[in-house]
């Protein structure tokens, strides 16, 4: 953030990769991230950055029942994201699922019949149905909403201090209204 005088690279990677980078300290920080136990080992997490709904997708053609609870997607063949904390939460839970590298391939097996529901954050596979899978009809099923957060490597030099440095210059543009104007173009 310019005020605190860092400029910023971002560089697109696959998730699995990024933490991989991001817990070597290849890389200062990987954007964004929910949080977990095991990320917190290799991260230090910045203030929220933003919040986003996670549940399922299914085909608005298929027969899915209403899903409250992650035991309920235990009938169906699920699908998930490699690295992603939906995953995580997916074996947590006992739910054998099959794993993509990245979102569109999750939704390119959706699409196909691969898997039958796609377990993930909502706002990403809305945008991408959107603008890339055009005739595709999706239903969802929120499952809660959850923070992220810049994760900042504890292998990087200085961490505690390039953190500290986010978190004010977070804090700043939240009060000037930078934050908000931001956050609009994305919704």
């Amino acid at each position: 953030m310019r005020p605190e005088g860092v400029t910023a690279h971002v560089r697109f990677v696959p998730w699995a990769r990024a933490l991989e980078m991001g817990s070597r300290g290849e890389v200062p920080g990987i954007l964004s991230c929910a949080r977990n136990a095991d990320r917190e080992k290799y991260f230090l997490l910045s203030e929220p950055i933003s919040y986003a709904e996670f549940g399922f997708a299914a085909l608005a053609s298929r027969e899915v029942k209403k899903i409250n609870h992650l035991s309920d997607a235990d009938k169906y063949k699920v699908g998930s994201i490699i690295g992603y904390t939906s995953s995580t939460e997916l074996t947590d839970a006992g739910i054998e699922h099959d794993l993509s590298p990245t979102d569109r391939v999750a939704l390119k097996k959706l699409e196909a019949g691969r898997i039958e529901l796609l377990y993930s954050e909502l706002n990403t596979t809305r945008y991408l149905v959107k603008t890339e899978l055009e005739g595709v009809n999706l239903k969802y099923f929120l499952m809660g909403k959850r923070a992220y957060h810049l994760c900042i490597s504890k292998q990087w030099p200085d961490a505690q201090s390039l953190l500290s440095m986010f978190n004010a210059g977070l804090a700043e543009i939240q009060a000037d209204g930078t934050f908000d104007s931001i956050q609009r173009k994305y919704q």
